[in-house]
């Protein structure tokens, strides 16, 4: 019985190992693609010129190693958080699963809700009809806006189902 009970505890951490893995590749692919819409929105045939503010971020953003910052930095927080908590806690397994499964419901939520609710947002205060290449960062930032406070809310989701896992 108690083989069969370390059977089941290594399967579900090599299991959980897995999708950690596979949560923070995917996280990371997610921010990069979304700093290539958000962050650098402005495409090469309606540019503004080179000394602007906008011209130069999405520059920036555009290519490497502007376009894999934010990625980094998120995965990265991920990725440090993780290990934090790993070393403190006595559910380890338990912890693998916390945070993979919060990063992929984060990437679900976020991809729903951006689509659904922000890229809406701009036309409520925007003088409607608008041009048909309608792009740039008045058109992006509320996207920006709703990732960045359900990141940090995934991170404080974390931190706090962490804690319940024993230190």
């Amino acid at each position: 019985m108690r083989t069969y009970r370390n059977l089941k505890m290594l399967l579900s951490s090599i299991a959980g190992a897995f999708l950690m893995l596979y949560s923070w590749y995917a996280l990371s692919l997610f921010i990069t693609l979304a700093t290539e819409g958000w962050w650098a929105p402005l495409p090469t045939y309606s540019q503004p010129p080179r000394e602007t503010w906008c011209r130069t971020a999405n520059d920036f953003f555009e290519r490497p190693p502007g376009k894999f910052v934010p990625a980094v930095i998120v995965t990265g927080s991920n990725m440090a958080l993780f290990v934090a908590r790993f070393f403190r806690s006595r559910k380890r397994t338990s912890l693998l699963w916390i945070f993979a499964l919060t990063n992929l419901a984060f990437m679900v939520i976020d991809a729903v809700l951006v689509v659904k609710v922000a890229h809406r947002l701009p036309d409520l205060w925007l003088p409607q009809p608008r041009l048909v290449p309608d792009v740039g960062y008045h058109r992006t930032w509320p996207p920006i806006a709703l990732t960045s406070l359900l990141l940090s809310l995934l991170f404080r989701v974390q931190l706090k189902l962490s804690s319940t896992t024993g230190e």
